[in-house]
């Protein structure tokens, strides 16, 4: 399994990373959005989240182009089940930071989500 990380120079808006997590779903071999909004309810429970599994179609919107604002911990949780190990998701969450700062918000990338 290759690293699939996003590039911090290539990452301007989230149509960039919304384009880098398409591929990442697809190296990781394109589960459904059914069967990652299943993985995000299972790692959200392990993390004591009950009552958390995301609709398949709200995952599905995770994955288009064209958004001014994303679900950061959706995002991140997609990334987690896609199987992206610490530095991985490390990452991504410092790409969502540079994006967040870029568009004039940065309060809503969690520091960490436990996974």
């Amino acid at each position: 399994m290759s690293t699939h990380a996003p590039a911090d120079p290539a990452v301007h808006t989230w149509d960039d990373l919304v384009v880098q997590l398409a591929a990442l779903r697809l190296e990781r071999g394109a589960p459904s959005y059914g069967e990652l909004a299943r993985r995000i309810d299972l790692l959200r429970a392990q993390r004591g989240e009950r009552h958390a599994r995301p609709g398949r179609t709200t995952v599905y919107d995770l994955f288009r182009r064209g958004r001014r604002r994303l679900d950061v911990v959706l995002l991140l949780d997609t990334v987690a089940v896609l199987g992206a190990g610490p530095q991985e998701l490390a990452a991504w969450r410092s790409a969502c930071r540079q994006v967040e700062q870029a568009s004039g918000r940065d309060d809503r990338v969690p520091a960490a989500l436990g996974v």
